[in-house]
C-alpha cells in the first residue's frame, strides 16, 4: 500500500496523444510468379486513453487509437492507392513503473486488444485489392516503453510502441504457390500529455 499512500499523483488521468504510425511488413506477401503486393504507408495516428493508478507500482490503461494510412497495391502493370483507409487499436494495458530521475519517470506497456482493418475497396483498382483488402478485426499483442515528465496533476509523455497481430489473409500466385501473410508489426512513436482528472 505505500506506493498508493505515497505517490501524490491522480488516481484517474486522462492522456491525449499525437504520433507516427510505421507498419512493418506488407499485408500482402510476394509471391512466385506475381510481383503484385499490398502495403500500408506511414501515417500521422490520434490517441486518447484512461488510466487509472492502483495500489501496486503500476496502472492500468485503456486506450484507443486511430490512424488513416494510405494503401498502395501495385503489380506488374500498375498501381493504385487510396487514402480512404484507416487502422483503430482499442488495447488495455498494465502501466509498470521503472525507475526515474527526479520529475522524469520511465514505464513499461504490456496488454493487449483488437486491431481493426477499414479498407474502401471501392477507390482501388486491380485484382489484388479486389481479393484482398477486406475489413478484418485482429487480436493484436501491444509492448512498448516510455518516459514521463510530470508536475503536479499533469504530465508530459513520450513513447514507442509495437502492436503485433496476425492478418490472416492467404494469397496464390499464378504457379500455385501460396503463403500467409507475415505477422503485423506496427509501430508507434508518440507524444502526449497526461491530465488528472480525480
Amino acid at each position: 500500500m505505500w506506493w498508493w499512500t505515497q505517490n501524490p499523483a491522480p488516481r484517474v488521468s486522462v492522456i491525449a496523444t499525437v504520433g507516427y504510425l510505421h507498419p512493418v511488413q506488407d499485408l500482402r506477401p510476394v509471391l512466385t510468379g506475381t510481383t503484385a503486393g499490398v502495403r500500408l504507408e506511414a501515417a500521422p495516428q490520434l490517441g486518447l486513453a484512461a488510466q487509472i493508478r492502483t495500489p501496486l507500482p503500476l496502472d492500468v490503461r485503456l486506450g484507443f487509437s486511430h490512424a488513416w494510412p494510405t494503401m498502395r497495391v501495385a503489380s506488374t502493370s500498375e498501381e493504385s492507392s487510396t487514402n480512404r483507409s484507416s487502422v483503430t487499436f482499442a488495447v488495455a494495458d498494465l502501466v509498470i513503473h521503472g525507475p526515474g530521475l527526479g520529475a522524469v519517470t520511465t514505464h513499461l506497456l504490456v496488454g493487449g486488444g483488437v486491431k481493426h482493418y477499414d479498407f474502401d475497396q471501392k477507390a482501388l483498382s486491380g485484382g489484388a485489392a479486389v481479393d484482398y483488402a477486406r475489413d478484418v478485426t485482429d487480436p493484436a499483442l501491444h509492448l512498448g516503453l516510455g518516459a514521463e515528465f510530470a508536475f503536479r496533476r499533469y504530465g508530459l509523455l513520450l513513447e514507442m510502441s509495437d502492436y503485433e497481430s496476425a492478418f490472416d489473409r492467404k494469397t496464390s500466385g499464378p504457379d500455385g504457390s501460396s503463403a500467409a501473410a507475415p505477422q503485423q508489426h506496427d509501430l508507434v512513436i508518440s507524444a502526449g500529455v497526461r491530465i488528472g482528472i480525480h
